[in-house]
């Protein structure tokens, strides 16, 4: 999430950039969900779970606020914590054949963080 942060705030900065693809690194999946190992390595490099929620959720927000289009290209499984920044995207484009999208949280009765917003 802080390499993403960080590209976003150049994005937002670079007048030559028009707009942006997001994709996964690999050729298999776009993100199976939250690595839950780095969200608790996270959380305790940064006093807490809240503090990593806060910035998840300030990163998307400065996604969706992003004066560019923003792209998301979604193939092979797409899940839970996975699915957020792709939602964040303007659009969102889904391979034909074997994009799996979903939010398998709902399943056992919680939301995923990024869809609690604080007043």
């Amino acid at each position: 999430m802080d390499a993403l942060e960080r590209a976003v705030v150049a994005i937002r900065a670079d007048r030559g950039v028009r707009a942006v693809v997001v994709t996964a690194a690999g050729d298999e999946h776009f993100s199976v969900g939250m690595d839950l190992k780095q969200l608790i390595a996270g959380g305790a490099a940064r006093g807490g779970f809240e503090a990593v929620l806060d910035q998840r959720l300030r990163v998307l927000s400065m996604i969706e606020q992003l004066d560019k289009p923003v792209i998301a290209t979604l193939f092979g499984y797409c899940l839970g914590g996975g699915l957020e920044l792709p939602l964040a995207c303007h659009f969102r484009l889904a391979a034909s054949d074997g994009a799996r999208i979903g939010l398998p949280e709902l399943d056992l009765g919680t939301v995923p963080p990024g869809a609690v917003r604080r007043a």
